[in-house]
């Protein structure tokens, strides 16, 4: 098929996609939650620049003072894609904004991609089209984290332009799409995986001396330079003394050397090498799937290579013939994974510069080159014309696409409205009990899963996700705002804190958190400032501030026997928290013990019970701000 006799497929294609988006993401309210840690530290970056200064490129703001934390802390950028969403749409839609640009880099790259270098010109008939529409559209919708941007959905464009610039073709845009992908993938996500694999890979062409090892080199230097400008802040951090901290999130993530003669350890170990399925960031657990995928591999590699001589032949010339990406996929898989391993167990570049640029986002390569394997497998499969009656393999064929992308459709929106009618709940029920129904969890289990997430995924119920308008409770806050107005005054003048709620939801309205999710939050702080607030608390569990460091995660612990009936009564140094700035406490539950310790309940509303502090009864010997 030429490509002019094509067009109106490519045309459907993109218009089914255009839909499928709309139909994803319209009305932006009723959007799935997918990333509250990202949200966190965008709603902080946002609050914190509203109150800048020469805020572009001006490395002295890197440590300006902001609520007593380092603006580095928030791990943010002057440019990215991710800021500036958030700069021209509301909160939820900017999230509607990166899903849609998310969805249609990962369509259109890997359609290119399988395109241009699996596909054979005279096989590009209607239904090796429609497989490519399929597997891309597969690829486009799986459940990468939205935080994460483009990082992993973006890797089939990168493979593309890197073949593109290897065979020459199409230079101008191969050298943008790489120069776009620093500006939605941060350095310490995946963009660090990249730029060391445009290392490792250009430093291999020019020891072999390829003519194109010249190309190449300006590419991994063009992108890096791109990469400098964004990510100066980190850089400070990370090399200049000055800048340097202590990061709370580091002393979570200490080197220990694996112990071999453990029996998890073994199992573990061969989870990450069989890991084809990817980034280790995507939100369902995929492991059994790897599994099962390196058996196909196995199998299918056997036919492709035993089956299928002629396309050894044909695709001699080719880097990605099908059997050679059978071969690269088979091996990046557990050679990734493993890497993937020893980081996880070592934190080797943590505990050389101090933070986090994990090699373990090095697995994400082997999801889009195990996906082209299956795309090539099924194209092998698929016949060549239009046949009747349509035979068993046909049939099949379809079958599985179908499947496939049912499921795309299930997990992003059927799941959450079937679990409810399956329960037999009514309507009105409070998705926050029917968490707790559903798990069967004790009063303690239920305080400790409600105070990291909320009703936000909750294992293993991972397919259980809230809109935005369920997890943000805007109407519910229409009622806290003007109250706590009227009481504390305007927003910025002081600080909240959360119990049994993510710290995003008082963020998503405007309220400053002492609590949150810090990327660099320093340890320092830690100690001096949240540690005095919660160690009552962390006592009544029995535990130390050692087994409370939770990376980034700054929350307020909740000991189980402080739990009963519904109602808590924690033990928190109010007075710690006043000093710190504190005046208000947003709580999923009711506080039982709030009158003597000077906590005035000023509002309930939906799901939330606020409380103000009584300056004199938290901290009577203490009177100044």
């Amino acid at each position: 098929m030429s490509r002019t006799a094509s067009w109106p497929y490519y045309l459907a294609g993109l218009t089914f996609l255009a839909l499928y988006a709309f139909w994803l993401y319209w009305p932006v309210d009723k959007i799935l939650i997918q990333a509250h840690d990202f949200l966190d530290s965008i709603f902080l970056y946002f609050i914190a620049r509203s109150q800048a200064e020469g805020f572009f490129f001006n490395p002295g703001y890197t440590i300006s003072i902001f609520q007593d934390l380092p603006l580095n802390v928030l791990a943010m950028r002057d440019l990215g894609l991710g800021a500036l969403y958030y700069e021209l749409f509301s909160p939820s839609g900017a999230v509607a904004a990166n899903g849609i640009v998310t969805l249609f880099l990962g369509f259109t790259g890997f359609f290119l991609l399988t395109h241009d270098y699996v596909l054979k010109a005279d096989k590009r008939t209607v239904q090796a089209l429609l497989v490519l529409c399929i597997m891309a559209l597969l690829f486009a919708t799986l459940p990468f984290k939205q935080q994460r941007l483009a990082g992993v959905s973006m890797l089939p464009f990168l493979f593309w332009g890197s073949l593109n610039l290897y065979h020459g073709r199409h230079k101008i845009i191969s050298f943008l799409v790489f120069g776009f992908y620093p500006f939605v993938a941060f350095l310490h996500y995946n963009g660090f995986a990249v730029a060391l694999a445009m290392v490792l890979g250009t430093g291999f062409l020019v020891i072999k001396r390829h003519a194109k090892a010249p190309v190449f080199m300006a590419l991994t230097a063009f992108t890096g330079v791109i990469y400098c400008l964004l990510e100066y802040r980190s850089l400070l951090v990370a090399l200049h003394p000055a800048y340097k901290i202590d990061s709370q999130r580091g002393m979570d993530q200490k080197a220990v050397f694996p112990d071999f003669t453990d029996a998890q350890t073994w199992h573990e170990l061969v989870n990450k090498m069989f890991m084809a399925t990817g980034h280790h960031h995507m939100i369902v657990d995929l492991y059994a799937l790897s599994f099962l995928a390196y058996a196909l591999f196995f199998s299918l590699g056997a036919y492709l290579f035993f089956k299928k001589k002629d396309w050894h032949a044909s695709y001699g010339s080719c880097a990605l013939s099908p059997v050679y990406i059978f071969r690269l996929a088979l091996v990046a898989g557990p050679v990734l994974g493993l890497l993937n391993f020893f980081d996880v167990h070592l934190n080797l570049l943590q505990n050389m510069i101090g933070i986090p640029l994990s090699l373990r986002r090095l697995d994400s390569f082997s999801l889009p080159l195990f996906l082209t394997v299956l795309t090539a497998v099924f194209l092998s499969l698929a016949p060549v014309e239009n046949t009747k009656p349509l035979s068993f393999r046909t049939v099949f064929l379809w079958g599985c696409i179908v499947l496939i992308f049912t499921a795309s459709f299930a997990t992003n929106r059927y799941n959450r409205f079937r679990f409810k009618a399956d329960m037999g709940l009514p309507k009105e029920f409070s998705t926050t009990q029917m968490v707790k129904a559903a798990l069967g969890m004790s009063a303690g289990e239920q305080a400790a899963n409600d105070l990291r997430h909320r009703k936000f995924k909750i294992y293993p119920l991972n397919t259980l996700m809230y809109t935005e308008s369920e997890y943000f409770m805007p109407e519910t806050f229409e009622q806290i705002d003007p109250l706590l107005q009227k009481a504390l005054g305007p927003k910025d003048g002081y600080s909240v804190m959360h119990i049994g709620l993510s710290p995003t939801v008082g963020q998503y309205h405007g309220y400053r958190t002492i609590d949150g999710y810090f990327y660099n939050y320093p340890a320092s702080l830690f100690y001096e400032q949240f540690w005095p607030i919660i160690a009552p608390e962390v006592a009544a569990e029995g535990k130390s501030k050692d087994d409370v460091l939770a990376g980034g995660r700054i929350y307020a612990p909740l000991a189980a026997s402080h739990f009963k009936d519904g109602v808590i009564t924690p033990d928190y140094d109010w007075c710690a928290f006043r000093n710190n700035g504190g005046r208000a406490v947003f709580s999923a539950y009711e506080i039982g013990n709030a009158s003597e310790r000077g906590l005035n309940l000023t509002v309930h509303a939906g799901e939330i019970f606020v409380y103000t502090l009584d300056l004199k009864a938290v901290c009577p010997l203490n009177l100044e701000p």
